[in-house]
């Protein structure tokens, strides 16, 4: 059995949403705790979100070498997601995102994650992906950022026109 098939068919006996991310804040004082444990240079790699995170965590950590963001967010100092977002058209995955529920948490639209953020992703695989989305705090998009890594840091970051 194929890799691809056999996390459907784990996934498909998951709850809906059995774990959620809080707020990048949470994420980022994980990561930083992770990275002390780490021996030797390190480099690390966001994709979205997790930019904020990757450029947060790097701070203070003296065996972080570079950072690479991937289509991802790197704000500067007092910015946040939300009002970078609104410095543009919306981003391609802006509609697949459900309204908060009552506790504040968006969630990606299954059936719409496909076309807004796995357009050239197997099928299976695009359904697997969308079924492990985890919900994630609205205060994430609204939180302005700290001090941000990359001014210190040697760092790239790979931008994909259409990319979805």
């Amino acid at each position: 059995m194929n890799a691809s098939k056999r996390r459907t068919q784990e996934v498909a006996r998951w709850p809906e949403q059995v774990s959620v991310t809080l707020h990048w804040r949470t994420t980022l004082r994980s990561q930083k705790i992770w990275l002390v444990s780490q021996k030797g240079p390190s480099i690390l790699v966001g994709h979205s979100y997790a930019g904020v995170v990757i450029s947060g965590a790097a701070n203070d950590a003296p065996n972080v070498q570079a950072l690479v963001y991937i289509a991802a967010f790197g704000l500067d100092e007092g910015e946040s997601i939300d009002a970078l977002s609104k410095q543009g058209a919306a981003p391609a995955g802006a509609a697949a995102v459900l309204p908060p529920d009552e506790h504040g948490f968006l969630s990606i639209d299954r059936d719409g994650f496909p076309k807004a953020f796995a357009a050239d992703v197997d099928a299976v695989e695009a359904r697997v992906m969308a079924a492990v989305q985890k919900p994630l705090r609205i205060n994430s998009f609204t939180a302005k950022s700290g001090p941000p890594a990359w001014k210190h840091l040697a760092s790239w970051y790979m931008v994909r026109p259409k990319t979805r």
